[in-house]
């Protein structure tokens, strides 16, 4: 070998060395407002599920994330009983991720994986004896002490609990991690869902918690945070983190991801809602999609579940690698998306008022937090020629509003949809310039307020109930009346005559519709139907909580209803006569 050979490839092995070196990450810190832990360079920690592939790894960095996470081994619940499988079995695979995420420069956040509502405290602690002082030293590995050990949220400290001992678990897990790897930050709790009024009942936890671990509370949260999830939908989970962050303690989400409302369900993408809402409290986030070779489909490199999404909601941030996201000319409400259709005094209520920085294409972030109907009412200056505005929400068909020579005013109607996302309003032609745009929740519904029979277009049948709801034929009778009340922006509820029963969506692991006997002065977004127009005298009923129009399962007598899973295609069969 020559000696100009060896030059070369000693320079090639130091470039390598140095770049190593470059990527390696020092330890999360706590972030100055205590809310939650942020990177060495004081970046939020952003990220998604992991899979231990270098060339998707690689991608994902592009994409402005910068930590990954790893449900590194699932508990045996019957350990230490003989054949029940030991901690440690996979030892060689997260030393593998441990080693790859340092040398890319990313966070590894590991936690032990289950079905959800079920741990072992035995398995738990044998857990973080092996692994808790092998990566005591790696300053770029967190530790999540047990992935959703309860069904399905707060609190867990609860003799309602299932199971119980989360609470003593968690403290038990926290003391041992502290005593073998005393600078690694550590997670706690990983509620699985938390609910708009759950805030009280994770900080009886955290006083559980304290007293437990019997450490002087400001040294247990100078490096630890909650973990929490969404999967009780984004607008419950943001009240109940702002509760928690509202008490001083950190938050940190580590598991998450939605389908567009009234979209296909199937396509798994970026909760932009529960996104937007924790870039603009500093909350870190991992999402549920995954590095490539993702499973389920959930690849977070798929522009149509992460990167289109979350541009269209207005959100960005300065990534620590590449150049996406890049910055919008956005006009926010102080920092916040503007917010329209809150629930209030029994009705949708609460509109913006958004007003322009410039006469050129003015860009808002709102958040529809109750879909339906809204006016806009643009205000503008008077001119001799009007003006022609294009507006549209979250990348949809633009509407025209047209200001009439001399007019200063116009008002449209327009159906939102549930979410975030940049609301853009564009002058396409005259001088009249935009002064303010208002979205207003409209208060009359398509259909007035009374008792219906409501008949299915496909089938000609009529809707009836008995504890669950189905068609059969119409007769005049209480089976088949339904009260139905306009609560505003084109929702309603539906009380049935015959049981007194509310019109509900089953919420979890079903399709169904039934009926039920809660929610009557605050209906849920499952006792919630949105109205919308299908063929002349017919109309589409939706669920609040997903936009899917509700349908019988058949075409026939006797057939239950359900709700669609795919968005509307002008089927017979999910249109219904107000009679």
């Amino acid at each position: 070998m020559t000696r100009t050979c060896e030059i070369a490839i000693l320079a090639v092995a130091l470039a390598t060395c140095a770049s190593l070196q470059a990527a390696q990450r020092g330890r999360p810190r706590m972030d100055e407002a205590r809310r939650t832990l942020v990177s060495d360079r004081g970046t939020m920690l952003r990220g998604c599920s992991y899979s231990p592939n270098r060339e998707g790894l690689e991608k994902i960095r592009k994409l402005g994330l910068n930590a990954v996470h790893e449900y590194a081994e699932g508990c045996a619940l019957k350990y230490p009983a003989e054949g029940a499988r030991a901690p440690g079995y996979n030892v060689e695979k997260i030393d593998a991720a441990v080693k790859l995420t340092k040398e890319l420069g990313l966070y590894y956040i590991m936690t032990i994986g289950n079905d959800p509502g079920k741990h072992n405290k035995a398995w738990a602690l044998d857990f973080w004896k092996f692994y808790a002082p092998r990566y005591a030293d790696e300053p770029h590995v967190i530790y999540e002490i047990h992935n959703e050990p309860v069904k399905w949220g707060p609190p867990y400290s609860s003799d309602k609990a299932n199971p119980t001992g989360a609470v003593e678990m968690n403290a038990e897990c926290w003391k041992l991690i502290r005593s073998l790897a005393p600078k690694t930050p550590i997670l706690v709790f990983s509620y699985s869902q938390t609910h708009g009024n759950n805030s009280k009942d994770i900080l009886a936890d955290v006083a559980k918690f304290n007293k437990l671990v019997a450490v002087d509370e400001k040294e247990v949260w100078s490096n630890t945070a909650i973990a929490f999830h969404g999967y009780a939908g984004s607008l419950g989970t943001i009240d109940a983190c702002k509760g928690v962050l509202e008490a001083g303690y950190p938050m940190f989400m580590t598991e998450y991801y939605s389908t567009e409302w009234g979209g296909d369900n199937k396509l798994g993408r970026n909760d932009c809602e529960l996104t937007g809402f924790l870039e603009e409290v500093g909350v870190s986030w991992l999402s549920f999609l995954y590095v490539p070779p993702a499973p389920w489909g959930l690849d977070v490199t798929d522009a149509l579940r992460f990167k289109t999404p979350t541009e269209l909601a207005g959100i960005a941030w300065k990534p620590d690698f590449g150049d996406w996201p890049k910055a919008q000319k956005l006009i926010t409400d102080g920092g916040r998306a503007f917010e329209v259709g809150s629930w209030r005094e029994k009705r949708i209520a609460e509109g913006a008022s958004l007003s322009p920085k410039h006469c050129g294409d003015n860009k808002f972030v709102l958040l529809v937090r109750e879909p339906g109907y809204y006016k806009l009412n643009l205000s503008c200056t008077a001119s001799d020629e009007g003006g022609a505005f294009s507006v549209a929400f979250k990348g949809g068909k633009p509407l025209r509003l047209e200001i009439e020579p001399g007019e200063t005013n116009v008002v449209k109607t327009v159906l939102l949809p549930f979410g975030r996302g940049v609301l853009s309003v564009k002058r396409v032609g005259g001088k009249s310039k935009m002064q303010r745009l208002n979205v207003v929740p409209r208060a009359a519904g398509p259909i007035a307020d009374g008792v219906y029979h409501i008949v299915n277009k496909a089938s000609g049948l009529s809707l009836a109930a008995d504890g669950s709801v189905f068609q059969n034929a119409d007769a005049d009778d209480d089976a088949h009346s339904w009260k139905v009340e306009n609560l505003g922006a084109g929702q309603y509820r539906f009380v049935h005559k015959g049981t007194n029963g509310l019109l509900n969506r089953i919420f979890f692991g079903s399709d169904k519709i039934n009926v039920v006997w809660y929610g009557w002065d605050s209906p849920s977004r499952d006792q919630r139907f949105l109205l919308r127009p299908g063929e002349k005298g017919f109309f589409r009923i939706a669920p609040v909580s997903t936009g899917f129009d509700v349908s019988p399962e058949k075409n026939e007598s006797g057939a239950k209803l359900k709700q669609g899973n795919t968005p509307f295609a002008d089927e017979d069969a999910r249109q219904w006569m107000f009679r």
